[in-house]
């Protein structure tokens, strides 16, 4: 029997052994590909927590500083009409 005939059966087939080495460098193939498909899967979890975070702090800042923009706008006029009042005399301000 020639090398060529004993590399396949009778019906033209790998030998199984040969198929089972081929589907094992499959399974790894495919392994490898789920395991890297879950790690881009978890980083774009974080990167969207991560993105929840920032948006959240930064509405909070604006928050913050529309708020003191605010009073401060507030505070100066009120300061006015208090040292408009005392000098009045008026304490119903």
């Amino acid at each position: 029997m020639s090398v060529a005939q004993k590399q396949t059966d009778h019906s033209g087939k790998q030998p199984k052994h040969d198929q089972e080495n081929q589907l094992a460098k499959e399974i790894e193939v495919l392994q490898e590909k789920l395991e890297a498909a879950e790690l881009d899967h978890k980083r774009a979890i974080a990167d969207y927590i991560n993105l929840q975070r920032r948006t959240q702090e930064n509405q909070e800042r604006f928050v913050k500083l529309a708020s003191a923009t605010l009073i401060e706008r507030l505070l100066e006029p009120l300061d006015h009409l208090e040292m408009t009042a005392v000098h009045m005399g008026d304490t119903t301000l």
